[in-house]
């Protein structure tokens, strides 16, 4: 069996009851998220983030956990703007098939 020394256990229990005292008091960032819609606005929040870090406004850990999600973001952002094109030259590709006949055009 493994032994489990009393301060830590008492430490575990400490660290866990602050951490839902927090969440059960809606601690809200006063700092609101702006719409993140563009590739642009990743960017700028990205850079808004770390000079928060650097300034002491923001704690690193705090903006390790928001960096993948800022890079989803961005992942997501860019596969729906290629979703779009891709639509659009369907689209344009669909409208020429009907404007030329098969046997008219160029080889």
């Amino acid at each position: 069996m493994t032994d489990i020394k009393p301060g830590k256990a008492a430490w575990r229990s400490s660290a866990i009851s602050i951490a839902f005292r927090c969440h059960d008091a809606g601690i809200q960032n006063p700092d609101p998220l702006p719409p993140v819609e563009t590739a642009a606005a990743v960017r700028d929040l990205t850079a808004r983030m770390i000079a928060k870090v650097y300034a002491g406004q923001l704690h690193s850990r705090v903006a390790a956990g928001l960096a993948p999600l800022f890079n989803l973001q961005l992942r997501s952002i860019e596969a729906s703007v290629l979703e779009r094109r891709i639509a659009k030259l369907e689209k344009r590709l669909a409208q020429f098939d009907k404007e030329v006949p098969e046997k008219g055009r160029a080889a």
